[in-house]
């Protein structure tokens, strides 16, 4: 840890070198372009009218119950290097920096052209980061989704400039280094064909990773009323070949009249070690290989009629061996296991627009997904201490879930007022639940005057857990620490709304709630007849939270551009049957995040971005403030081909969130190292006027 104190001052101390060259030499070229000025002095007071307004566009505008940035706009005040970054910059927008992404205090959803994107959080990004923001003609906000989207709750709209014209054949080639704890790399190629009516496209992108993550753990675990100190020091070590590709064709038969396919794949090949030391003496070595295939095709008619189909295949074989001794226990076991995941998807929806400019769509969408997991356990010790009932020899799960949805909406436009209405009616079985459940959604939308915008929204909606949380297995993760699945994990249940102010179409303030029944966590007990604690994940009664939210934007002429965001916000956790330690908790979180871009002249920029938080709960996890802050300095050059970077992530080593148990004889604290505190250095070159293609990725969500 001292040698990496060491290399980030080293690193502030170069970056603080460079920041002071470029402001020098950007002053001085303005002294000289300030001396040339004055040459033409004359012919430019002569041509000047005598009356100079200066005016702003606005940056928001609304739409029947929907926000609609100008992106080209936006982004004139925040510039971004992809479209990632430029959707992470929206007013009102959390997260960032490879977290999620949320609104009003939710998590977001984002559609690519108000088609829904089957994308797990590593593929959006892959997917955002490689499209440059300058692809991204506007994006529509809305606090809650209508069911033609078939996803619900926040949902980011982003509309793309659509290509056409004359034959175009270019690309993006992209690469990064970077140094963390261990170095990593990644390499992506992206090529591109249009023409009138035919386009296809082409992403490869291989990443490799290797990281180590640490974790310091204190506890003191009563066994039959006696305290047991437990002090554990656990270092995991991996080492990732990611490989990502891509390819998409689409033929258009005249407008909006498209047929569309898409093939997308990955295959990752990952090792671990983990060493603990300690009270617990142990050592694992696992491995496991992730394989996804995925193929869609879409069906759009010039008369609103649209339909599509979609298989997706995922496989992810891996193998364990573990170990270990604490006190008396002895633990030596060889775990196989397997997910194999089939799903397919239908849907059919229609939309029209009457004579009175009403919205009319409807439609109804078929999911059906197989899970075949197992897990297979040889206990190889010679003297086992624990029951061997404990670990059956093998545990198989298969579990067919089948939901069926049928959903209407309609919208319109008036004078100063415009809404957006629909109701869903889905239709859930797994073989443990049935349910059939009314999603209702609204956006209502109110403008008093000009540049002042009052919106409402209301929805609900239903998430549901991994497949690998409901598997009826047990796996040690260590002597000390044990795995269990649940599959009675019951689906959570969210009904959200919010209220919005929107003044002088850039500050938005809004306030907002939402409670969650059967809110699912996963959470850890100590057992009280023996050393050894357990990750479960648990149905609470609900989980609930409400707060307020204010964005600010800031800027100094065209020099600097900041947005900041606060966050109030109160949450509620509550679970009457936790083991034999039920739970009513509430906690007040302050939150407050920044984003800075200053243009330094001659296609340098220098941004900074982060955030604070105070103290959270997390069912009986109280989990500890944190912050971050990251600087990068980028040069563009002038034709907007090469992009050069240098980035330093969380450079005080401060973003990281430890977790603590202290709750009616519950007692451990975790303290964790950070792998995204480093270096890195990024390079892309844009060929041919490259203009990214947007993509329908798959949705991993629900796999380990």
């Amino acid at each position: 840890m001292h040698e990496w104190i060491t290399c980030m001052k080293r690193y502030l101390l170069i970056l603080a070198l460079l920041f002071n060259a470029v402001i020098t030499y950007a002053q001085q070229s303005t002294v000289r372009a300030a001396d040339d000025a004055l040459i033409y002095a004359d012919s430019m007071i002569n041509v000047l009218p005598e009356l100079y307004v200066v005016g702003e566009r606005p940056l928001v505008r609304s739409r029947q119950g929907r926000l609609v940035y100008d992106m080209p706009h936006l982004l004139e005040k925040f510039p971004a290097e992809n479209a990632y970054e430029a959707v992470s910059r929206l007013p009102g927008i959390t997260g960032g920096n490879d977290e999620a992404l949320s609104l009003a205090g939710r998590a977001v959803t984002i559609v690519i052209d108000g088609r829904v994107s089957n994308m797990d959080y590593e593929q959006l990004m892959m997917l955002l980061r490689s499209m440059p923001a300058e692809r991204i003609e506007r994006v529509e906000v809305m606090y809650a989704a209508p069911a033609r989207y078939q996803v619900r709750g926040p949902v980011i709209d982003v509309r793309l400039h659509q290509a056409g014209g004359s034959q175009k054949f270019n690309g993006e080639t992209y690469a990064r280094v970077a140094s963390y704890y261990y170095p990593e790399a990644e390499g992506r190629l992206s090529l591109l064909y249009n023409s009138d009516r035919f386009s296809t496209d082409l992403i490869y992108d291989y990443t490799f990773e290797k990281s180590m993550q640490r974790t310091w753990t204190d506890a003191v675990h009563t066994v039959n009323a006696v305290p047991w100190p437990i002090t554990i020091d656990n270092r995991r070590r991996t080492r990732d070949n990611v490989h990502r590709f891509r390819w998409g064709a689409e033929y258009a038969f005249g407008e909006n009249h498209i047929l569309s396919f898409a093939y997308t794949g990955s295959y990752k090949n990952g090792h671990g070690d983990v060493t603990v030391r300690g009270t617990e003496h142990s050592d694992n070595t696992e491995s496991q290989t992730d394989a996804l295939h995925d193929v869609r095709l879409d069906y759009q008619t010039p008369f609103g009629l649209s339909a599509g189909v979609e298989m997706t295949y995922f496989h992810s074989p891996g193998r364990q061996t573990i170990q270990g001794t604490l006190n008396e226990e002895r633990l030596y076991l060889y775990y196989e296991n397997s997910q194999r995941i089939n799903r397919w998807k239908w849907y059919l929806m229609q939309e029209h627009t009457t004579s009175g400019e009403w919205g009319i769509n409807y439609g109804i969408h078929y999911d059906l997904s197989v899970d075949n997991s197992f897990q297979q356990t040889t206990d190889l010790s010679v003297a086992y201490s624990y029951e061997s009932s404990l670990l059956p020899a093998r545990s198989s799960f298969r579990r067919r879930e089948n939901t069926f949805n049928m959903f209407g909406g309609v919208n319109k436009s008036f004078d100063k007022w415009s809404f957006d209405l629909s109701l869903a009616l889905e239709n859930y079985t797994n073989g443990v639940w049935k349910d059939w459940v009314f999603y209702p959604s609204v956006n209502l939308m109110y403008l008093p005057a000009p540049g002042h915008v009052w919106q409402f929204a209301l929805s609900s909606n239903k998430v549901y857990p991994d497949y690998w949380d409901m598997i009826n297995a047990t796996s040690y993760l260590g002597v000390y620490s044990v795995f269990a699945g649940n599959p009675n994990l019951r689906p959570l249940q969210n009904t959200a709304l919010s209220l919005s102010y929107i003044l002088h179409s850039k500050y938005i303030f809004t306030a907002f709630a939402s409670h969650n029944k059967h809110y699912f966590v996963q959470t850890l007990y100590q057992q009280p007849d023996k050393p050894e604690a357990i990750y479960k994940t648990f149905n609470m009664d609900f989980a609930s939270q409400w707060g307020v939210q204010a964005s600010v934007p800031v800027s100094i002429g065209s020099f600097l551009t900041s947005e900041w965001t606060f966050s109030l916000i109160e949450m509620h956790h509550k679970d009457s049957d936790f083991w034999n330690i039920p739970y009513d908790r509430r906690h007040a979180l302050l939150f407050l995040e920044m984003a800075t871009t200053a243009n330094l002249g001659r296609g340098f920029q220098l941004l900074l971005d982060g955030h604070v938080h105070s103290r959270a709960i997390q069912g009986d996890y109280d989990l500890s403030s944190a912050y971050r802050l990251n600087a990068a300095l980028r040069w563009t050059s002038p034709e907007e081909k090469w992009r050069l970077s240098l980035n330093g992530s969380d450079i005080f080593n401060s973003s990281q969130v430890n977790p603590s148990i202290d709750f009616k004889g519950q007692k451990l604290n975790n303290r964790f190292s950070n792998p995204n505190y480093g270096i890195g250095f990024s390079v892309s070159y844009r060929f041919g006027d490259y203009e990214a293609k947007e993509h329908e990725e798959v949705d991993t969500s629900r796999f380990r």
